[in-house]
């Protein structure tokens, strides 16, 4: 009877408990199951298209909505803005605990002390930017030449045997040996033997891939960028030499192609929660308590209305048609993309040169002189 009665007295306090969480943020909208359990986030999860679904919640239910017991969602770009701001009084989450690779020590992007934080992006930050490092440019291009010349050699189909490189993986090699070039002095031979322990690391190869996989796919867009390449060639001294990242920066088309592969498929799509500070906070016009994990929903972000009623088609020309109002917001809301305020991304202009001489130099020397053939049974994304 004792044991009963305690059991009964058990599963009561769970209940009273469930309930009480699913009351306190009970004025958010999302789906029913997220109130109680944190089923929902792990079907999600599993599902391996989260980053969609994390769109579509946010369609249904709104710029904010609950997806966890104790777990909100938001695809607000001023929202964003708030709390990753230098001075925002939200700390980063529980999740970064996960990214450890040593579980007893942090490092730059597990780190979830604030003032610790701050000081490790302080003394990392010369080297990320390339102050600290000499040659930047010149080791970048010196990893991109050997990259062309392994397709030259190994890669170019012939009218008698047709070659398969699955330039995806092949991108993944050259990202890495940049960033092991630029770290160590020298690459970690990933482009030379075609193989990497570190595979789909790397945020950097992420775009790329995306990037050029929707220049590919679009004829209309293909044609327009191998124009402006083709252009640049014949005014210019050819394409026998690594184009300077100065140049590249000064296409226009190109420059477009770029923003809008970062734009519709966001190298980082997980959520890098928040906590609300222990006052709370005013989102959306909603009152949200202290504690509370606000996940940013970057490709919901990045969809926003300001870039127009198509937002989730690849078109680059909506960032050479848009007025200067236009423009301003959807650049601001862009940005986005590598971070804002304390935990904005050191290495945004290592990436930038990376995608612009990557994209370009395979156009110039690849895509453009060639009939490219994809698979007729081609997905998005496998």
């Amino acid at each position: 009877m004792l044991l009963a009665s305690l059991i009964f007295c058990i599963i009561l306090a769970a209940l009273r408990s469930l309930f009480r969480g699913a009351l306190r943020l009970g004025h958010i909208r999302g789906p029913k199951s997220a109130a109680y359990t944190r089923f929902w986030m792990m079907k999600v999860l599993a599902s391996g298209d989260s980053a969609a679904k994390y769109v579509q919640v946010n369609k249904q239910y709104g710029s904010l909505a609950r997806i966890g017991p104790n777990h909100l969602l938001t695809s607000d770009p001023v929202t964003t803005q708030k709390i990753l701001a230098v001075r925002s009084k939200y700390t980063r989450g529980p999740w970064y605990d996960s990214l450890r690779i040593d579980p007893h020590r942090t490092n730059l992007v597990t780190e979830r002390d604030t003032r610790k934080h701050s000081t490790l992006r302080h003394q990392l930050s010369p080297g990320y930017g390339g102050k600290d490092v000499e040659g930047v440019e010149a080791a970048i291009d010196t990893r991109l030449d050997e990259w062309l010349l392994q397709i030259e050699r190994k890669w170019i189909s012939s009218p008698g045997e047709t070659k398969r490189l699955d330039i995806g993986r092949s991108i993944q090699f050259l990202t890495t040996d940049v960033i092991s070039h630029l770290s160590f002095g020298e690459p970690l031979g990933f482009v030379k033997n075609e193989r990497d322990m570190f595979a789909g690391s790397d945020t950097t190869a992420t775009a790329l891939r995306a990037t050029l996989l929707n220049i590919i796919t679009n004829p209309s867009i293909y044609a327009k960028l191998q124009s402006e390449i083709d252009f640049i060639a014949a005014t210019e001294d050819g394409l026998d030499i690594v184009k300077s990242y100065v140049a590249n920066q000064k296409m226009p088309y190109l420059q477009a192609c770029i923003k809008e592969g970062l734009r519709v498929f966001p190298p980082i799509t997980a959520l890098r929660e928040r906590v609300t500070p222990p006052e709370g906070d005013i989102i959306d016009g909603h009152h949200i308590p202290g504690g509370v994990n606000v996940g940013l929903n970057m490709r919901g972000v990045l969809l926003n209305e300001a870039f127009g009623s198509d937002a989730d088609v690849f078109r680059p020309e909506r960032w050479l048609e848009a007025d200067t109002k236009q423009l301003n917001e959807m650049k601001n809301i862009h940005e986005l993309v590598f971070g804002h305020g304390f935990t904005r991304c050191l290495g945004i202009n290592i990436a930038k040169m990376n995608l612009n001489k990557v994209l370009f130099e395979v156009g110039a020397k690849f895509l453009w002189r060639a009939n490219m053939i994809l698979p007729t049974r081609l997905r998005m994304w496998n």
